[in-house]
């Protein structure tokens, strides 16, 4: 790190007192335990870890506010995803293992004074007028990190969505929200032997045959099926100009679930004075979803299960905000504002690092899957996230004590992972 200080120009002389390393400590632990600390806090932990580096709170300020800060609290928050803890011997359902890596993306949105407007610009009215998202790539198979990139709360995931297939491989697979909905994009990962996992957009033109003039009314062409039908599996094309072969799969749903839909939709359109048509209350008594994975790999009633998964980046946004104070950016510098959110994310990086090991280990142990939550305020307490830079190693040997105490409690309900395990079909598992 301290390395990195000089490459970054963060640390210009050599003869500096301040090393770099205090800075990484100081933005990644101190600012999760107290999310509100001062300048002048920051400075009083900076001189506990270095006696020598003391300097005032507007000393401090400065090197903050500046770009070389910035980018040295990114290139060790992107070092720190690169880093591997251990090889890839994830225990997983064997629906799962045909894949070499599966990725799950997902973005959250964090308010920030309306001061930083021209830099990070929210959507206004009701909402900020600054605002800053953070989209986060997530590979499931090694519990990592994958990718974070920063940008401001107006951009729409939509424009991110070419974005992992930069970083997908033969063999990969991909889940997004329904926000990431793209046609070329799914079309790149097609080319490149890749997967693709997604709910399918109303929107999107669906065509029943490849010449077909028309786009298909789904929902009346499935009403017209045998209405103890649960799952069908079609082959269909998908979009306006490409007319992209695709497997889609639409699972009709219980009345009662249909009725809970409806009823909201129909709340939601009167809030923004809309009707809604015959054809989107009719769409409604489905779900959609598309894919490539073949039918030998994933039968009709799978595919709906294992989108569940996507929900885990959903807990890990809500355990940042929760337990890491990502959504705390104090400060009307944009310099400062990505220097706390860059530090926070390091944090949240090696905390996902020790939460891998202790997946493995309580799998490999006790048969138990360790709670996130549960592993995230363990690090917290007694200063662990500290001790996890100058001491790693004590840190896990203290874990693997701890193990059986960190997993999710036994309940009557399967978690998806077990689902997935026993393949259970798509809300089947909603009667057991």
């Amino acid at each position: 790190m301290n390395e990195l200080a000089r490459k970054t120009g963060f640390v210009k002389r050599a003869s500096s007192k301040l090393k770099g390393f205090e800075i990484i400590e100081t933005f990644s632990s101190d600012t999760i335990t107290d999310p509100y600390i001062s300048y002048d806090g920051l400075c009083s932990q900076i001189e506990k870890l270095n006696p020598d580096a003391s300097m005032t709170p507007q000393a401090l300020e400065q090197r903050v506010n500046s770009p070389e800060c910035v980018e040295y609290l990114k290139t060790v928050f992107e070092e720190s995803i690169n880093g591997k803890l251990l090889p890839k011997d994830m225990p997983l359902p064997d629906l799962l293992n045909y894949f070499e890596n599966i990725y799950i993306e997902d973005s959250t949105a964090v308010t920030l004074h309306e001061k930083l407007a021209d830099e990070f610009r929210g959507s206004g009215g009701s909402a900020s007028k600054a605002a800053i998202k953070v989209d986060c790539i997530y590979e499931l198979r090694n519990q990592q990190i994958a990718n974070i990139t920063l940008k401001e709360g107006t951009n729409p995931d939509q424009n991110m969505a070419a974005a992992i297939n930069d970083i997908m491989k033969p063999g990969d697979l991909r889940m997004a929200d329904l926000g990431y909905f793209s046609v070329p994009s799914l079309m790149d990962a097609d080319a490149n032997s890749a997967f693709y996992l997604s709910r399918l957009l109303k929107s999107c033109h669906v065509y029943l045959q490849e010449d077909d003039q028309e786009p298909a009314n789904l929902a009346e062409y499935l009403n017209r099926k045998p209405p103890n039908t649960h799952a069908i599996d079609l082959k269909v094309y998908i979009g306006k100009k490409e007319k992209f072969p695709v497997r889609l799969i639409a699972y009709r749903l219980p009345q009662e679930v249909v009725s809970e839909r409806r009823r909201k939709a129909r709340k939601s359109a009167q809030k923004k004075g809309r009707t809604l048509t015959k054809d989107y209350m009719a769409w409604l008594g489905f779900s959609f979803f598309i894919t490539n994975v073949p039918d030998d790999i994933w039968t009709a009633e799978i595919p709906g299960t294992i989108y569940r998964i996507r929900w885990q980046i959903e807990l890990i946004f809500k355990n940042w905000k929760s337990l890491l104070h990502i959504h705390v950016l104090r400060g009307f510098k944009p310099e400062r504002i990505r220097c706390l959110i860059y530090g926070k994310l390091i944090a949240a990086a090696i905390m996902t690092m020790g939460y891998r090991y202790a997946t493995v280990a309580g799998c490999c142990i006790h048969q138990r899957e360790i709670s996130f939550f549960k592993m995230i305020g363990w690090i917290k307490r007694d200063m662990r996230l500290k001790k996890l830079f100058h001491a790693p190693y004590e840190i896990l040997e203290e874990l693997d004590r701890e193990l059986k105490r960190l997993s999710k409690q036994k309940r009557k309900r399967k978690t998806t992972l077990e689902l997935i395990q026993y393949e259970s079909g798509y809300l089947n598992y909603e009667n057991n």
